[in-house]
C-alpha cells in the first residue's frame, strides 16, 4: 500500500473576494497556506494552526469549506505522494504576518486573473474554487456608453426576473420604450403582467410564450419538454428577433431565453446569432438558469443569483404577488 501525507491548504478569501497566496522561500512558488497533519491532529485544528503560523490569521472553524481534494509528490530523490484537501474560509484581518518560509504574499482576484498557469501547483486549486463558487473572470472589453450592452441574470436564486423587470420599468420611467418576451410562460397567473397591460404599448410591448404549466385541478407543475415547447420557445425568437432589430426600441427583456436553450428548446446558435446581429443601441437583458457558456462570455453584465435558503424547500407554496 503506498503511503501518503495528508496536508490541510486553505483559500483565504478578504471581503472583496481575493484570494491570498504565498512565496516560498525553498522553491519561490506560488502557494496557499497550509501543511500537513501532525500525528494525532484533527484536520480543521491543523488548518487552523497553519493559517496562524504562516499568516498570522485566524478564523470560525465551523465556516471552513472544503471544496477540493489534489495529489502531488514532493521533491527530491525520494519524492513522497502528498492528498491535499482544499478548504475556503473567510478572513477580514488586513495584514499578513509571513512565517519563516514564505518571503512575500500577493491576493489574487480570479474574477480578473483569466490565466492562471503562472501559478503553477495552486493554480489548480484556484480553477477548481472559482469553478464550484461559479466565478466567472472578467474580459477585456472595448469600453463604450450608453445603451447597447448584454445583461444576463442566471443561477438558482430567486430574483433573476424581478431584476429583469425592475430594470424594464426604470427605462420606462426613463422615457424609453421597453419590449419583452417571455419564453415559456404561459398562463393568465403572472401578476407583473396585469401593471404591464396598464402601460402603453408605446412604453411596453409584451409577448408571452410557452405552455401554461401548472395543472389548473391539481395544481402541480409540469417538468416534462416537448415539442410544442420548442414550436412555442421559436415563436418566441422570431418575436425576440423583430424587436432587436426594430430601432424603436432601448431595452429588450427575454425573460427565461437561458433556460430555453439549456433544456434544448432552442438551438445555443441560434440565440448567439440573435445577441450578436441585434441593433446596436438596443440593450438586451437576458434571464433563466443554466446559462450555456457562450451567453455568458458574450455578455458585458453577468450577475450569478446564488441560492442560500429557499422557503419553498420548507413547505412554502408559491403566493401571488411575491412570486407569481
Amino acid at each position: 500500500m503506498e503511503k501518503c501525507y495528508v496536508a490541510q491548504k486553505a483559500l483565504c478569501v478578504d471581503a472583496n473576494g481575493r484570494v491570498l497566496l504565498l512565496r516560498l522561500v525553498e522553491n519561490g512558488r506560488w502557494d496557499a497556506p497550509g501543511g500537513r497533519l501532525e500525528e494525532g491532529e484533527e484536520p480543521i485544528r491543523a488548518l487552523a494552526r497553519e493559517v496562524r503560523e504562516e499568516t498570522g490569521m485566524t478564523f470560525q472553524l465551523a465556516e471552513a469549506r472544503p471544496f477540493f481534494v489534489d495529489r502531488w509528490e514532493t521533491g527530491g530523490s525520494d519524492p513522497q505522494p502528498i492528498i491535499g484537501v482544499y478548504y475556503r474560509i473567510s478572513v477580514d484581518q488586513p495584514v499578513v504576518e509571513l512565517s519563516f518560509e514564505h518571503n512575500a504574499y500577493q491576493w489574487v482576484d480570479l474574477r480578473t486573473e483569466a490565466d492562471l498557469s503562472p501559478f503553477g501547483l495552486v493554480g489548480r486549486a484556484l480553477e477548481a474554487y472559482r469553478e464550484h463558487y461559479k466565478i466567472h473572470p472578467f474580459l477585456r472589453r472595448t469600453v463604450r456608453q450608453g445603451y447597447g450592452l448584454v445583461q444576463l441574470y442566471t443561477g438558482d436564486g430567486k430574483g433573476k426576473t424581478t431584476a429583469a423587470l425592475g430594470e424594464a420599468f426604470r427605462a420606462v420611467g426613463a422615457g424609453k420604450r421597453v419590449g419583452i418576451v417571455f419564453f415559456d410562460k404561459g398562463g393568465e397567473h403572472y401578476s407583473e403582467r396585469r401593471l404591464l397591460d396598464q402601460l402603453s404599448p408605446e412604453a411596453v410591448t409584451y409577448v408571452a410564450t410557452g405552455r401554461d404549466r401548472i395543472n389548473a385541478e391539481t395544481g402541480a407543475f409540469d417538468l416534462t419538454v416537448t415539442q410544442e415547447d420548442g414550436r412555442e420557445a421559436q415563436r418566441g425568437l422570431e418575436v425576440a428577433r423583430t424587436m432587436c432589430t426594430d430601432a424603436s426600441f432601448d431595452v429588450v427583456v427575454l425573460d427565461e431565453i437561458n433556460t430555453a436553450a439549456a433544456l434544448g428548446m432552442l438551438r445555443e446558435e441560434d440565440v448567439l446569432h440573435l445577441i450578436r446581429s441585434k441593433n446596436d443601441r438596443i440593450e438586451l437583458i437576458l434571464t433563466g438558469r443554466r446559462a450555456p457558456s457562450s451567453f455568458v462570455e458574450t455578455a458585458d453584465l453577468v450577475t450569478d443569483v446564488g441560492m442560500r435558503r429557499h422557503y419553498f424547500y420548507d413547505g412554502v407554496l408559491a403566493r401571488e404577488g411575491l412570486d407569481y
